[in-house]
């Protein structure tokens, strides 16, 4: 399994056929969860997946009640799971059962 990315198609926010426009940037909201085995390094973040060239920002919100923070790392286009400690989740780690988190994706 992968990471997987939904976009929440709310009455005030865009879908992912019609993104908020924030200049030259489109913004998606949605929800995002773990699998049943973190990949060690991150999950790569495929900008085809939203219908993108690049993504330039990933945004999640810190929810302590998951047990770890995720983080985007634009160098590699990863999503990154660390512990509330500081280091990277191991690679391995079933991130399933833990809740959903929001995510805010900026294309450049």
């Amino acid at each position: 399994m992968a990471l997987k990315i939904s976009v929440s198609p709310l009455n005030f926010l865009p879908t992912s056929e019609n993104p908020l426009s924030i200049g030259v940037r489109r913004c998606w909201v949605g929800s995002l969860s773990g699998d049943t085995s973190y990949p060690s390094g991150g999950y790569v973040l495929d900008p085809n997946l939203l219908g993108l060239d690049r993504v330039g920002h990933v945004i999640v919100p810190p929810d302590s009640s998951l047990g770890f923070v995720w983080v985007w790392s634009p160098s590699t286009s990863k999503l990154q799971a660390f512990a509330l400690a500081g280091t990277e989740v191991s690679g391995g780690t079933d991130l399933s059962a833990s809740p959903t988190s929001s995510v805010l994706v900026i294309a450049h």
